[in-house]
């Protein structure tokens, strides 16, 4: 039987998603480094309405699963796979993908549309909001923990936009490491207490 979803893992999970060094984290970081701070906020804060729209439509299409009688098998499935998510995160990748602005990306609000239309439809960020959607079932709550768990996004957001400002060489490949660890391990306890919830 699951047990009702907390404030704190949807935090934690908004966190562990927004924290994920995917190609958009990346992107961002480039952006400061190459001085164009302001394209950084304008991005960034595309990105947050864009993490907000996988948030919000991943709660509707579980709260509809839910009416089905399948919450037990969704929390199960998205717990299995934030946990395959976050050990796939742990081992040695390969170069990621890399994002190239479009020609239209001229204006501040074009560039605010270009960071939110890139995280929608980015497959890494589709699955991970979906599965720690899922592996939480803030449904089951209202609209109240899928906010929750926008402001962990939002956290990660300010923590990360801030540091890049005061230091972008602060984010050297170590520490770019470190915290994409300490994501997945976040995203594997996520998994494994969704799990616990079905208990």
């Amino acid at each position: 039987m699951e047990s009702e979803p907390s404030v704190f893992s949807s935090f934690l999970a908004g966190l562990s998603g927004g924290a994920s060094f995917g190609p958009i984290n990346i992107y961002v970081m480039n952006l400061y480094i190459t001085g164009a701070v302001r394209r950084g906020v304008q991005f960034s804060c595309g990105a947050l309405l864009g993490d907000l729209t996988l948030i919000l439509g991943s709660a509707t299409i579980l709260e509809f699963l839910a009416m089905t009688g399948q919450l037990g098998t969704v929390i199960a499935i998205s717990s299995i796979l934030l946990i395959a998510i976050g050990a796939k995160s742990l081992l040695p990748s390969s170069k990621a993908a890399t994002v190239t602005p479009q020609a239209w990306v001229t204006s501040g609000v074009m560039w605010v549309i270009f960071g939110s239309f890139l995280t929608i439809f980015s497959p890494f960020g589709i699955v991970v909001w979906g599965a720690l959607v899922g592996a939480t079932s803030i449904s089951n709550s209202g609209l109240g923990l899928a906010l929750v768990m926008f402001c962990g996004s939002i956290f990660w957001f300010i923590v990360f936009n801030l540091t890049l400002w005061k230091s972008s060489t602060f984010l050297s490949s170590r520490i770019r490491h470190l915290i994409n660890r300490c994501s997945a391990i976040l995203i594997i306890f996520l998994g494994l207490y969704g799990l616990l919830r079905l208990v």
